[in-house]
């Protein structure tokens, strides 16, 4: 996947969650990119009593041309994954 934004589908359980996510170069593979979200976001968004520590999966993601308006300030994540917002689906 190219460094830029994107919104991911992560599935945890019987519950789903979408996450803005900015990818920093050099960009990740598909496959390391979404597994790689799916950790971050664990790490960050998942109150560990509520989703079991690796029981997330990114189930779809797609390109967006930015961040939207109401995304935090701040992002939470570490290089080259970048997280903007969060909320369930």
């Amino acid at each position: 996947m190219n460094q830029g934004f994107f919104e991911f589908e992560l599935r945890t359980g019987d519950r789903t969650f979408m996450a803005t996510v900015e990818l920093l170069p050099p960009g990740l593979e598909a496959s390391e990119a979404k597994a790689k979200v799916a950790e971050v976001w664990e790490l960050y968004f998942a109150a560990p009593e509520v989703i079991a520590p690796k029981s997330t999966t990114c189930v779809d993601s797609r390109p967006i041309q930015t961040k939207p308006d109401d995304a935090r300030k701040v992002p939470k994540g570490i290089a080259p994954v970048l997280i903007w917002k969060s909320e369930e689906k």
